[in-house]
């Protein structure tokens, strides 16, 4: 798989694999369509959790395999945000975690700019974007990096 990297936007600078703004670093990375794969855009942070997760968007196959009894899930005793969302992870630290409402705000926040899902694994913390764009736009890029970083700070102590 071939990504490409990209530096763009007024007041961001980049002068190695990361790109900053105000201090935080993200990775913007495009790649192109293949054959069997449409293109795919991801903004990614630098961050070792020591738990891997999913959080995406619940859908018809979810909701099916939950009612089934296939599969089970956290609920955050958000009703709004149990509905809307899917979280992936074994771990009940992260999980209890997800009862603050300030990361939950930051989730909505994120997939409200354009993700479609948000992964933490193998050291990094990545937006996966539902429209691909090869140069990032600096008004959607810059809070969805801001956001991961909330995000982060908050579960520092899983």
């Amino acid at each position: 798989m071939s990504w490409n990297h990209f530096f763009s936007g007024e007041g961001i600078t980049g002068t190695g694999p990361y790109t900053t703004h105000d201090g935080n670093h993200y990775n913007w990375y495009y790649r192109s369509r293949r054959r069997n794969s449409p293109p795919a855009s991801q903004l990614y942070i630098p961050k070792n959790f020591p738990v891997e997760f999913t959080i995406e968007p619940e859908g018809f196959l979810q909701r099916i395999a939950k009612s089934l009894g296939f599969a089970m899930e956290f609920q955050t005793n958000d009703l709004d945000f149990d509905n809307k969302f899917y979280i992936s992870s074994d771990d009940a630290q992260f999980c209890n975690k997800l009862r603050g409402s300030s990361i939950r705000q930051s989730v909505k926040i994120i997939f409200d700019l354009g993700v479609k899902k948000q992964t933490a694994e193998k050291g990094k913390f990545t937006a996966h974007m539902r429209q691909a764009q090869s140069i990032p736009d600096p008004l959607v890029a810059v809070p969805i990096a801001d956001a991961l970083y909330s995000i982060a700070d908050h579960l520092t102590s899983i």
